[in-house]
């Protein structure tokens, strides 16, 4: 016995039928409007919540090679190299905060000595707006 056999069958057509998807159809004209009417704040918070992300960037990076060139100074360090670490902190892995960075840096010494090591750009709790270093040596 073939149960949905008399059942009609109706599928949606390039517009939206009212008679087949009668919720549906009411949801969309009836939320028209409120998007016509909103899109304009909406866009300004979007547009705002950019911006605020792209200035925190910026001034992330901005501040960690602030406190990363800081160090090599009054180290009297010259960096012949720096790169920054996201996954692989080295010793630094189970020690960073959120707010902190890290850099793998190659530099050269005063006597002409090049050393290798991680960089950890601010402290724990206050993160980048500390100018705190700490170094591990790979040697």
């Amino acid at each position: 016995m073939d149960w949905f056999a008399d059942a009609p069958i109706a599928f949606p057509t390039r517009t939206c039928d009212p008679q087949i998807m009668p919720h549906v159809h009411n949801a969309i004209l009836g939320f028209a409007p409120i998007l016509a009417q909103s899109s304009g704040p909406m866009l300004l918070l979007v547009l705002l919540v950019v911006g605020v992300v792209v200035v925190s960037l910026v001034w992330t990076r901005d501040r960690s090679l602030t406190i990363l060139n800081d160090w090599a100074r009054e180290n009297g360090f010259r960096i012949l190299s720096s790169e920054r670490r996201y996954l692989r902190r080295g010793p630094f892995w189970w020690r960073t905060g959120k707010g902190q960075e890290v850099f793998y840096v190659t530099v050269e010494e005063e006597t002409g000595e090049i050393r290798s090591g991680y960089v950890r750009c601010g402290s724990y709790f206050a993160g980048l707006l500390s100018s705190r270093a700490d170094v591990e040596w790979d040697d």
